[in-house]
């Protein structure tokens, strides 16, 4: 294992592809088998946060597996950090490629990239946008990556439609910015497709890093009888995971659907009879790690191109996981012939709360 590097003067720890990371996951260490050409900035739910970072990474690691290439990632503790990990990355000799993952890169990864023209950059749930004129600009040297959620959404809102027995569902959502919403509102209608009686509790905890913030929100909903909740908050979702596993084990069943990733290993735990089950019914999966290969493949074989890249249901970006141990397979088909014949999954928060009924933050 490479030594760690500690960078005292902006307060980052930059890590090895091998390296256990933040709460106990072990990587594969196929990024620590050669000198490192790969950079990635996670932002502060860390490259362990069981979502959108963890999947980013995973999918370096594969790259790095499949072409013998070496990568090393920079956790990112405070939203200020993230222009200075960004320079530092783009600067350490080898690196020739620089991954970021999220929505808040957008404007410190336009400064970076402006600065650093000679390195490329893949940008996954954002594009570069100029902080001076808050204008999104394409630069020769940023390929970014973008996602359909919203029908990644509506199939999981479309199953826990179906699937609640208390007839009330609901999503938490960490920071209220557009891939949040997307699956948020995709969620809102997959429900309302399926049983159109449902109350729909929805709410964003304010943040990707917190999980007590997850924990109480998570808890009250349970409390007003929400027995099928949606995650989309990074490592706040683990407080959601706890909420729903305690009440679980004590004959109150709750189910959570994760996000980003095939959550189900994340909501273990051991019933009454010994048996190990899983709290996650399934997960709305947003493969970041596809497009970080992408995007690396593109760089690596010379034919980087610049520009915004969107990927969905009918192209495999977004999807459900292979195995879904907790729902019946008739219903999963079933969810995906409603989204196979609905014109369009609405993003317009205004259309959807003028014509289903969701409570806001605790608000109809």
């Amino acid at each position: 294992m490479k030594k760690i590097l500690s960078f005292l003067t902006i307060g980052i720890i930059v890590l090895s592809g091998c390296a256990t990371a933040t709460g106990g996951y072990e990587f594969d260490g196929a990024c620590d088998s050669a000198e490192p050409v790969i950079g990635f900035v996670t932002d502060a739910g860390g490259v362990n946060d069981k979502s959108f970072n963890q999947g980013t990474w995973e999918g370096i690691e594969k790259y790095c597996a499949d072409n013998q290439v070496g990568a090393t990632y920079v956790e990112t503790a405070d939203s200020s950090q993230l222009r200075d990990n960004l320079d530092l990355v783009a600067s350490t000799e080898g690196i020739e490629v620089v991954v970021a993952s999220g929505f808040v890169f957008a404007n410190d990864l336009y400064s970076s990239a402006v600065s650093n023209p000679d390195t490329n950059y893949i940008l996954i749930d954002a594009e570069p946008t100029n902080p001076e004129t808050g204008e999104v600009e394409k630069l020769d040297n940023v390929k970014s990556y973008y996602f359909n959620e919203q029908d990644a959404g509506y199939l999981v809102g479309y199953i826990a439609g179906s699937m609640t027995e208390s007839n009330r569902v609901g999503f938490i959502g960490g920071l209220e910015i557009p891939p949040v919403q997307r699956f948020g509102y995709g969620f809102i209608q997959g429900v309302n497709e399926s049983n159109p009686e449902a109350t729909i509790d929805y709410q964003y905890a304010g943040t990707f890093d917190d999980a007590n913030t997850g924990n109480t929100i998570a808890e009250t909903m349970i409390g007003q009888g929400t027995d099928i909740i949606f995650v989309s908050a990074g490592s706040t979702n683990d407080g959601v995971l706890k909420a729903a596993i305690d009440n679980t084990v004590t004959g109150n069943k709750v189910s959570v659907i994760g996000v980003d990733r095939d959550m189900y290993n994340e909501g273990l735990y051991v019933d009454e009879n010994g048996t190990e089950q899983s709290v996650i019914l399934t997960s709305a999966i947003k493969i970041v790690g596809e497009a970080a290969i992408e995007g690396l493949e593109s760089h690596f074989s010379g034919n980087f191109t610049a520009g915004t890249t969107t990927l969905g249901y009918e192209d495999g970006g977004i999807g459900l996981p292979e195995s879904n141990p907790n729902v019946d397979q008739k219903l999963i088909e079933e969810a995906k012939q409603s989204l196979a014949d609905k014109e369009t999954v609405s993003v317009n928060k205004e259309d959807i709360e003028s014509t289903i009924k969701v409570s806001i933050n605790g608000k109809y």
